[in-house]
This record gives C-alpha cells, sequence and structure tokens, in this order.
C-alpha cells in the first residue's frame, strides 16, 4: 500500500494520472502543480521529507486487529513523527491542525 509521504498524484494532462514519488518530486519541483510550489510549508516538507529513502520502508501488515485497531503504514507514521520534530509539536492533533491549516 502506498501512503501519503510516498506518491503525490499529478496531472500532467487531463484524463490521465501519473504517481509522482517523493524523491522524484524532490528531484524535480517543477513538475508539481502550481499551487503546491506556492506554497512555502509544502516546499519545506518537500525539502525535509523529499531525501528520504521512502520506497525502501518495509510494508506493514494493515489488517486492523479488532475493531478500533486502526494501522498505519511504517512510511506515514515515520513522516509524522519527523514532522512533529520539525515544527515541535508533542502530539499528532497538533499536527494534523496545523498540517490541515496549510
Amino acid at each position: 500500500m502506498i501512503s501519503f509521504p510516498t506518491f503525490l498524484p499529478i496531472l500532467p494532462e487531463i484524463g490521465r494520472t501519473k504517481l509522482l514519488f517523493l524523491d522524484e518530486m524532490a528531484a524535480n519541483p517543477s513538475r508539481l502543480p502550481h499551487f503546491v510550489r506556492r506554497c512555502p510549508v509544502a516546499m519545506r516538507y518537500l525539502a525535509l521529507l523529499g531525501p528520504l529513502a521512502w520506497r525502501a520502508f518495509p510494508e506493514r501488515g494493515l489488517k486492523a486487529r479488532g475493531e478500533h485497531a486502526a494501522t498505519l503504514p511504517y512510511a506515514s507514521f515515520a513522516a509524522a513523527q519527523l514532522s512533529m520534530l520539525e515544527e515541535g509539536f508533542t502530539t499528532t492533533s497538533q499536527l494534523w491542525r496545523y498540517l490541515s491549516e496549510h
């Protein structure tokens, strides 16, 4: 399963979608949509997270254990933790609020 920090759908032409991995986006930011390139937060996170080998992260068994036990891919968890360290947040709800505002 590919998750948030691993890819961004890019629409190069109407009707066709290509997935770009973070390392590809970091290497060629001109391929990003204009609204992403104009966002300082998005570009800062691309610089922070882009150089990491996201495709080398081991996959996690994503079967839920019970009704209330949601699972999260390792790469998503690592990206969230790195983002929290970068911003000085102590809870994921702080990170969630920050990212949703941007």
